[in-house]
């Protein structure tokens, strides 16, 4: 790495670091020096400089709680983010600034100088209409199975061996990964005298050299997650798997796997997907009944023992609706005809954020880049035309103009990420960034894709049924007055309000309904994968987690018979209460979509019944029952058991119910921290019994 003016400060570095920044005085040392050089700077004087993670005692894993340990007190208005390499509260930064050097003084004008530009670098180039569930975000699973093997020491070898190839790109990360290894000696200094003896022997071997058994093993997943500042998980219990032959009692795993979902819980930690082949999994389900994170997911097959089936059941029972229900088989395929990716490769993959699909250690996936809100399009588009044909036909000319849009911002924003927005710690840790010489955002991890969200598919459809019907003379209004009536938000119309809510609506297994939604998700689906950047797939996925409400505020009437500022329907599912015909009919009329149109995750959320987890003949017709979706095309299902009256009484007092877990979207959550209009759309949902 260049080091002109890295020993002593300037102006500007001076004034960041007498208000504590010190991630931005690091980036400041060399204006001179790329942007991944300064910004690697950065994360060397943090780590340098931040406190080391308090020992937690009677914990075996470390670090413990909640902890960011790239801003540790959470007062940096600049600091090291996952999703977008930066971190950046220019306002805040502008305050501590006059807080401590006056406004308008020297110091402060260097520091709003400062802030004026780290708030460019954060900035994405997607225009905000297309920010629906995500805007550049970038959920990631870095490559655990490789770094437990090797230890950050065998990162550095790698690193050395290719260091003559770019002195520069290979001296910053030599830089980085020794500040990191001593960080991690300062913290086992830091804790010696209160730890266990055992921890301290583990942390002496890990996250600095490779894992030897169960312990070491997850011990170093969570110290990397750390790093990685508590992202996703992926594939953990079959990382740790081939650790567990060390004869580490069940019993002791699932303690520990009990930590480690704890720290996911506190820190907000994102996606992890198990896996029903590995004995490893069951002490993994078990533990997570305390906790509404990791949203994890588990990949079945018809193979899953019943061993498995019943772990799932106890969790569900018990209120926690972890795990949800992956196909193994269905997404295998998927992924290879969504992106070409085989092999080895295509065994690993997983999923980050909510339930965006990737591959472990080995992919950049933008989850989730961007969006199209199809209710704001047909709302655009009017229904003043001749024939539902002639409307039909300049709604996708509509669509397709807002996904060409959506596109040239995705495009931008790459280039300007690969810029501006390096992102180091994912250049270490995901393939094959060192190999290629690349950073993370410049082409360097072997597989980049992109989640592209469709907003109000099933409002859509249903939407479209009820349109369809006016221009054929079907509903008790023409299609003007229908017009008339959704722009008044149906003011002096409720009883064409309630004609359209007792339409046929999707999830009650009718062809009339489910058919054209078909061809309509064909058509969006095709649309945006031919929209497809060189060497980037996009991956189409229906994914509304707690958006589902606020999508909907600037939303008007639709012709479903929702009214103008009500919240969505949740993803993939039928609206919320309109599923009258039984858990089977909602399945099928999900099959009928043909899920696999949407590989990047169709989220469907189903409420069950606690009846049907009673005895052991309600759990085999219900195993049945959820794995004929699979059957069908179906790719994956989030579960909620929850008591209709406790759902009730949690709407009203949630704070006597703060152990309540539900889905929500692709993620699960304590239905006390939703919002109130959240909370009674849940508890609108369809209860299923057979």
């Amino acid at each position: 790495m260049n080091n002109n003016n890295s020993n002593h400060d300037n102006n500007t570095v001076s004034a960041l670091k007498a208000i504590g920044e010190v991630f931005a005085a690091g980036y400041y040392e060399n204006e001179n020096a790329g942007n991944f050089q300064r910004c690697v700077r950065g994360l060397i004087r943090s780590l340098e400089s931040v406190p080391v993670a308090q020992y937690q005692p009677g914990w075996k894993l470390y670090p413990a709680g909640e902890f960011n340990l790239w801003n540790p007190g959470y007062d940096a208005a600049v600091c090291f983010h996952y999703a977008f390499g930066l971190e950046v509260d220019s306002a805040r930064l502008r305050r501590k600034a006059a807080e401590v050097h006056g406004e308008n003084s020297f110091r402060w004008r260097l520091v709003d100088q400062a802030a004026t530009e780290l708030a460019f670098l954060r900035e994405s180039d997607i225009p905000p209409q297309f920010g629906l569930g995500g805007r550049a975000y970038t959920h990631g699973v870095i490559h655990y199975e490789r770094l437990l093997h090797e230890g950050l020491t065998g990162v550095l070898e790698r690193v050395e061996r290719l260091h003559d190839r770019n002195p520069e790109f290979y001296g910053a990360l030599r830089e980085l990964l020794e500040a990191m290894c001593a960080y991690v000696r300062r913290c086992v200094e830091s804790i010696r005298p209160d730890a266990p003896p055992e921890l301290i022997a583990a942390l002496e071997q890990v996250p600095l050299h490779p894992a030897r058994n169960f312990y070491e093993a997850i011990l170093a997943y969570n110290f990397f997650w750390y790093f990685d500042s508590c992202d996703s998980g992926g594939r953990v219990d079959a990382v740790l798997a081939p650790y567990a032959g060390d004869g580490t009692p069940e019993a002791e795993q699932q303690a520990l796997f009990q930590e480690f979902w704890h720290n996911f819980d506190l820190n907000n930690g994102w996606h992890v997907i198990l896996d029903s082949a590995q004995k490893t999994c069951i002490p993994a389900i078990r533990a997570q009944r305390p906790y509404r994170r990791p949203n994890s997911g588990i990949l079945i097959d018809e193979n899953t023992p019943d061993e498995v089936w019943e772990a799932i059941f106890d969790n569900w029972n018990a209120g926690n609706p972890s795990p949800s229900l992956y196909a193994r088989n269905n997404y295998r395929r998927e992924l290879e005809c969504a992106t070409g990716i085989g092999g080895d490769d295509a065994e690993t993959f997983c999923f980050g954020g909510c339930t965006e699909l990737m591959i472990q250690g080995k992919s950049n996936t933008k989850s989730i880049e961007a969006g199209i809100h199809l209710l704001r399009i047909l709302e655009d588009t009017g229904l003043d035309y001749p024939d539902y044909e002639t409307f039909y036909t300049v709604f996708l000319r509509n669509i397709q103009t807002q996904i060409d849009l959506m596109t040239e911002g995705v495009r931008r924003n790459h280039e300007a990420s690969a810029l501006y927005l390096p992102q180091p710690i994912r250049t270490l840790f995901v393939d094959d960034c060192i190999e290629r010489g690349l950073d993370f955002e410049a082409g360097g991890a072997r597989y980049n894709t992109s989640v592209i969200n469709v907003v109000g598919l099933t409002d859509t459809i249903n939407s479209l049924y009820a349109i369809r019907a006016a221009f054929r003379g079907e509903l008790s209004v023409s299609v003007p007055g229908l017009a008339a009536a959704l722009a008044n938000d149906f003011e002096g119309a409720e009883m064409l309000r309630r004609e359209l809510l007792a339409l046929p609506k999707y999830g009650n297994d009718i062809p009339e309904v489910d058919q054209p939604g078909r061809e309509f998700a064909r058509q969006i689906s095709e649309k945006i994968r031919k929209a497809s950047l060189p060497g980037r797939p996009f991956l189409p996925a229906v994914i509304l987690f707690i958006t589902y409400e606020w999508l909907g505020w600037t939303i008007g009437a639709t012709a479903d018979g929702r009214r103008a500022g009500a919240a969505l329907t949740d993803s993939f599912g039928a609206t919320q209460g309109s599923d009258l015909s039984g858990p089977t009919a909602l399945l099928k009329s999900a099959s009928a979509l043909n899920p696999a149109e949407f590989p990047g995750t169709p989220v469907l959320n189903v409420r069950l019944n606690r009846e049907l987890l009673a005895t052991p003949e309600a759990r085999k017709r219900l195993k049945a029952l959820l794995t004929s979706y699979f059957q069908m095309g179906g790719l994956q299902l989030q579960v909620t058991v929850a008591n209709e009256e406790i759902l009730r009484r949690a709407c009203e007092e949630p704070e006597k119910y703060p152990e309540l877990i539900v889905r929500i979207g692709g993620y699960s959550e304590y239905f006390k921290n939703l919002s109130p209009e959240l909370r009674r759309e849940v508890a609108r949902r369809t209860i299923h019994n057979f």
